[in-house]
C-alpha cells in the first residue's frame, strides 16, 4: 500500500509540475480566476477515447460472439 501513495505522489507532481496554471482567488469573494495551458495533454486525450472506443467496441463483439453459440 506504501508503494501505491508514493507512485500517486509521483505521478500528481510530474503532472503538476509538467502543468502550466496561471490561476488566482479572489480572498473576498473566493472567485478564481485564470487561465490552464491544456496544450500538454492534447495530444493524450484522442488516444485515450480511443482507447475506450477499443473496449467498448471489443466487448461488444465478445458479446455478440457468446450469444451467437
Amino acid at each position: 500500500m506504501k508503494l501505491n501513495k508514493k507512485l500517486l505522489a509521483l505521478g500528481a507532481t510530474v503532472v503538476g509540475v509538467a502543468s502550466q496554471a496561471a490561476v488566482t482567488a479572489d480572498p473576498a469573494t473566493g472567485v478564481l480566476s485564470g487561465s490552464i495551458d491544456t496544450s500538454i495533454y492534447s495530444s493524450g486525450i484522442p488516444i485515450v477515447i480511443g482507447f475506450i472506443a477499443f473496449t467498448l467496441a471489443a466487448t461488444a463483439v465478445i458479446s455478440l460472439l457468446k450469444r451467437a453459440k
